[in-house]
């Protein structure tokens, strides 16, 4: 083995890039509920501060990008498409509206793809 690492460096240091770039893709992939349920906390705090809103549940939708087969970057962007809302106080109409708007104004979504609810009871 080292009598090839000294014949082929150039060959041994693609292998390793290689295999280190396929360890960065898996550890990167089972990294991204994290970031879904950190958004959702973020949300969750947002909402709950506003007067008289508690105890708030949220559920994010996101939706990937397709990477056009020419592109030099074989990633797509994720990004949020909607956003389901449950907490105490949210049935009421001043309290729902503060809630849709402070999340379509943070997110950039339309009204429509915001869902706000009180927790029934």
């Amino acid at each position: 083995m080292i009598g090839f690492i000294k014949k082929r460096p150039v060959i041994f240091l693609l292998i390793i890039g290689i295999a280190a770039g396929c360890a960065l893709c898996i550890l990167g992939a089972r990294g991204q509920d994290g970031g879904t349920a950190t958004e959702e906390e973020k949300i969750k705090a947002m909402v709950e501060s506003i007067d008289g809103v508690s105890d708030a549940s949220v559920l994010i939708s996101y939706s990937r990008e397709e990477v056009p087969a020419f592109s030099t970057s074989r990633e797509g962007q994720t990004y949020v498409t909607g956003i389901a809302v449950t907490a105490e106080g949210a049935d009421l109409p001043k309290n729902r509206y503060r809630i849709i708007n402070i999340l379509s104004t943070a997110y950039s979504l339309p009204t429509n793809r915001i869902f706000v609810c009180g927790n029934g009871e």
